[in-house]
Order: structure tokens, then C-alpha cells, then sequence
């Protein structure tokens, strides 16, 4: 509609410009404007559903893989199994949270991947950069929330608690992203919140590799963070951990 408009409006201008001599083809020159044209960089589409999902679902992943994963390890102090649960490591800590959380990253993972298939499969579409990369990307993201969840539950020793602090930490996460309201607009306090977020990182990883068609140096700068988001809340949460299963008297809080 709107190119059937502006060429009625040309043609009428035409028409008038060429009332004062030269010929329609010169009054085309003399009424004719600088025109842009637009192209669509990512997303030329202007698919909703790509754009939209392709936000929302991996956040949606992240914050259920840490209720997943806070619920099995918060259980066990709720529950008052924690002896229970170490002597079925043999007494290792690192042992129990690995073979307590294993399966929990496993379908998270299998999760991670049906949601890139689905984008990148089932939904016809073609990444713009590299499936490997952004399948790596989102794997990592998964261990992420695993190591975030054995912080909180090391923080907390409550399940309940643990859960309102995955709803305060992780579901802030789209919010304070830059997916709704530009980062470098918000106010300093709010970017040093999103900051952090492993969902802040991630997602201008995978939208470089899903919409922006990023290179493979900026896929890995872009790693960086999120590899420390796993280092840095284990080494917080496996010594909290450690503490809370020497202290008996601290279990059993709902």
C-alpha cells in the first residue's frame, strides 16, 4: 500500500513538473528524490516467532533447569538425608552433587538441543552463523544454571529459600537482558544487576549465532563469561555446601 501511494503521489508530480517544458522523462529527473533502501541485516523475515522465541525459550530453559536442579540437592536437606546421600558417594561431597545432578543437566541438555532443532530443523529456518557454535552456547548455559543452583542451595540451606532466590536471581534474567529495554539505557545500577546474570551473556551469543551470523572470535569473547558463570558459583557453593552438611542442626528447614 504504502509503494502504490508513494508512486500515485510521483506520477501526479510528474504530470505538473512537466507543464514547464523539457518532456516527462526530465520532469522525472527534476521532481525525483535520494530514495532509501532498506534491507533487513537479521531476521529478514521479520518473523515474530523467530525473534520472540528464539528469546523467550532459553530463558524459560535456564530458569527451569535451576528450580530442576535446586529442588534435588534442597530435597535432601529438607528431607534430613544429607548422611544418606554423602555414603552413597562414599563420603565425597563433589561426588554426590555430580551424581545428584548429572541426570538433571542431561535433560536439560536433550531440552536444549529440541529447542535449537526446533528453530533450526523442525521450523525450517537456518541459522546465520554456525549450529556447532550456538549448540555449545547453550550447553553451557544448562551447566550454568547447575552451578548457580549449587550456590543458591549452598547460600540458603532452605529449599523454600532456595526457590524464592531462583526467582529473584534467575527470572530477573530477560528483563535486565537488553531484550526488552536497551542496556546502555538503563541506569548503572540495573546494568550492574544484569551484569550479573548468566542470561545477560548468553543471549547476545546466541542471537550472534542464530540471527547475527557473528564470527567464531566473537562467538568465543563472548564465552568467556559465561565459562566463568560455572567456575565462580561452584567455588562459592561447594564450600557453602560443605559447611551445611557438618552442621546437622541446620537441616530440615522447609
Amino acid at each position: 500500500m504504502r509503494a502504490a501511494v508513494t508512486s500515485l503521489v510521483i506520477e501526479r508530480a510528474v504530470a505538473s513538473e512537466a507543464r514547464f517544458g523539457g518532456g516527462l522523462a526530465q520532469a522525472g529527473a527534476r521532481v525525483g528524490a535520494v530514495q532509501a533502501e532498506l534491507r533487513t541485516l537479521f531476521n529478514p523475515a521479520l518473523s515474530y516467532e523467530a525473534y520472540l522465541g528464539g528469546m523467550l525459550l532459553p530463558v524459560a530453559l535456564h530458569l527451569f533447569c535451576v528450580i530442576a536442579a535446586v529442588s534435588a540437592l534442597g530435597r535432601e536437606f529438607r528431607d534430613r538425608t544429607v548422611e544418606a546421600w554423602l555414603a552413597s558417594a562414599g563420603g565425597s561431597l563433589t561426588s554426590a552433587v555430580a551424581g545428584k545432578l548429572a541426570p538433571v543437566s542431561l535433560v536439560f541438555i536433550v531440552f536444549a538441543l529440541a529447542l535449537v532443532s526446533t528453530f533450526a530443523g523442525w521450523r525450517g529456518w537456518t541459522p546465520a552463523g554456525s549450529l556447532a557454535l550456538w549448540i555449545v552456547a547453550i550447553a553451557v548455559l544448562v551447566i550454568d544454571s547447575i552451578a548457580v543452583a549449587v550456590m543458591l542451595v549452598g547460600l540458603s540451606r532452605n529449599l523454600r529459600l532456595a526457590l524464592s532466590l531462583t526467582g529473584i536471581y534467575v527470572a530477573t534474567g530477560l528483563a535486565f537482558s537488553g531484550f526488552s529495554f536497551p542496556r546502555a539505557a538503563m541506569s548503572p545500577v540495573a546494568q550492574w544487576w544484569g551484569g550479573l546474570l548468566p542470561f545477560t551473556h548468553y543471549l547476545p551469543v546466541q542471537q550472534g549465532q542464530w540471527l547475527g551470523g557473528a564470527s567464531a572470535g566473537a562467538w568465543a569473547q563472548g564465552m568467556v563469561p559465561l565459562l566463568l558463570f560455572i567456575a565462580v558459583p561452584l567455588l562459592v557453593g561447594l564450600p557453602l555446601l560443605s559447611r551445611a552438611v557438618r552442621q546437622p542442626q541446620s537441616w530440615g528447614g522447609r
